[in-house]
């Protein structure tokens, strides 16, 4: 895998670490709502609950004041009667005594004027006790009935509290079980933050090694590059030696058109013509820079090697002229100087020719 790749692959996997502990942001962002939200609900029932427990409470402590306020009206009532009994008991024994008495005819008159002061002074008092025993007894039938009309009432009032006190307990339990439940999803929610506060903290672990792991092959993909342009720099030089050494062995070549009686005209005419033929098929900038190689260490090589003055102005015309720049579009012009210089070459040859013939 090539250094590019790597780091290509570290950035995607590095950006969707960044896409997941976004996502799990927002998650945990969620979570918190919910649980702050049944953080709320929590708090609401507590109050509702500590609201609804104090209302038994009191319906409680109300149903037994009542119940022991019924207790003490019984007691009063049986105390009431309890009285009115002994009264009129009192009263049946006295007449009773008395009508023995009377049925038994055996006292004096002195016995019947001292029972009979007796008698009216009893009278008197049995009287006003039997009438005080009477307003007694009215007064207790009144109170009786107050009393009794207050019972019901109170027996009325119990049955509704123990409605009520019934209906709050169910009330209680119901809210009871949904704070349970509550209790329970919050427990939830915690572990479920819990979790992604894990794996978020796992995440940056992984995004802190995934980065030092791209750091480490960012260092061996920059001495990688250097050493590549280093190579690159190289191989350029090698080959415009090995271009050159071209263009020298070609000169070397075509030196030795000299030895077999050619004329001067004619080697500069070579020359013109090897330069033109190492300027075809140009498509590309790495054949227009290794023919540019080429033709200058061959140019520079003729110029040694040749002692004709007009071949070596034409051979040092030649390398002026070449391009500096490997361009295919730039050696357009360049080609066509070496064109031209062929072709007057070849008139002037064919001039030359004709007058040796002649």
């Amino acid at each position: 895998m090539e250094a590019r790749e790597i780091i290509a692959s570290a950035n995607q996997q590095n950006t969707e670490l960044q896409n997941q502990n976004y996502r799990l942001l927002g998650k945990v962002q969620e979570a918190q709502a919910q649980l702050s939200e049944a953080h709320t609900l929590n708090n609401m029932f507590q109050h509702t609950f500590q609201a609804q427990a104090f209302e038994i409470y009191t319906a409680t402590e109300m149903i037994n004041n009542l119940h022991h306020h019924i207790n003490f009206l019984l007691s009063y009532i049986a105390h009431i009667e309890h009285q009115s009994e002994q009264a009129m008991l009192a009263c049946r024994q006295a007449t009773e005594y008395y009508e023995r008495e009377i049925a038994a005819g055996s006292w004096s008159g002195h016995q019947w004027s001292q029972e009979a002061a007796k008698l009216s002074s009893s009278a008197r008092n049995l009287h006003h006790s039997a009438f005080a025993n009477f307003e007694a007894s009215n007064t207790s039938d009144e109170q009786k009935k107050d009393v009794i009309q207050k019972f019901m009432e109170i027996e009325h009032t119990i049955s509704l509290k123990e409605i009520q006190k019934n209906s709050l307990k169910q009330a209680l339990e119901d809210n009871r079980a949904r704070l349970k439940k509550n209790t329970e999803r919050n427990k939830g929610f915690t572990k479920t933050i819990a979790d992604h506060k894990a794996e978020i903290v796992q995440l940056i672990a992984d995004r802190t090694r995934l980065e030092d792991k791209i750091q480490k092959q960012e260092i061996i993909v920059t001495k990688s590059l250097a050493k590549m342009k280093e190579q690159v720099e190289i191989t350029k030089e090698a080959k415009k030696e090995v271009a050159t050494y071209k263009g020298h062995a070609l000169a070397t070549t075509h030196s030795l058109l000299s030895s077999l009686s050619r004329t001067n005209l004619e080697v500069a005419k070579e020359i013109v013509v090897q330069v033109f033929k190492l300027l075809k098929d140009l498509d590309s900038k790495k054949k227009a820079t290794q023919a540019i190689h080429t033709i200058n260490g061959y140019l520079e090589r003729q110029s040694k090697a040749v002692e004709d003055y007009t071949t070596n102005v034409i051979s040092s015309s030649a390398e002026n002229q070449t391009p500096k720049e490997a361009n295919p579009d730039k050696m357009k012009d360049f080609i066509d100087y070496v064109g031209g210089l062929q072709h007057s070459l070849e008139a002037k040859a064919a001039e030359k020719t004709n007058q040796l013939d002649v």
